[in-house]
């Protein structure tokens, strides 16, 4: 029998510790959100705007079906949203919406569309709230302008986290304690 080795064993522990520090609480599923867009006031580009109800923020949005998925799935279709003023102008690090303690910022707008009869665009940016990590995500706001009234407008966007490589993180981080003890052992 040979002795036991102390290091070999805290080095043991830190591989057996290391993926479970490693692992993250990310927010999953999708969650899809209704309102009304003002239309008149909103110009799709990098240089417009999206109003909601011109006070800054859409009072009248809510959680729309389907039924949210995921860490999303403590809501229900019909509960509350906030959904904000946007100037796309600014940039990066906008709040978009918030539902049920989730909110989501933008970092980036892109895929605009602005025609007679669609208004859209596309934002990544963090999804944040409910003692989660914050998350990666992508979200897509569309309007369709289906009377020609060009009023206020019902808008739908879907909210989707994008997934980590956390598989990888954790498998380099298993596979570089264990590179640590094979070279403890030879050194022994």
């Amino acid at each position: 029998m040979g002795m036991f080795n102390y290091k070999n064993f805290i080095a043991a522990c830190a591989i057996a510790l290391a993926p479970v520090g490693a692992m993250a609480a990310t927010i999953t599923g999708q969650i899809d959100i209704t309102g009304a867009l003002n239309w008149g006031a909103s110009t799709m580009a990098d240089d417009g705007q999206a109003i909601f109800d011109g006070s800054g923020t859409a009072d009248n949005a809510f959680v729309a079906l389907p039924q949210p998925t995921g860490s999303f799935s403590t809501l229900s279709s019909g509960d509350p949203a906030t959904v904000y003023d946007i100037d796309f102008d600014l940039g990066s690090d906008q709040v978009v919406w918030e539902a049920g303690g989730f909110t989501f910022t933008a970092t980036s707008f892109y895929g605009f569309e602005d025609t007679s009869g669609t208004k859209a665009f596309s934002a990544s940016g963090w999804l944040t709230g409910n003692d989660y990590d914050p998350t990666e995500g992508f979200m897509r706001l569309s309007a369709q302008d289906v009377n020609g009234s060009g009023g206020i407008i019902s808008f739908s966007s879907t909210t989707v986290p994008v997934p980590l490589p956390a598989g990888g993180l954790l498998l380099l981080t298993a596979l570089g304690g264990m590179a640590v003890v094979r070279r403890r052992r030879k050194d022994a």
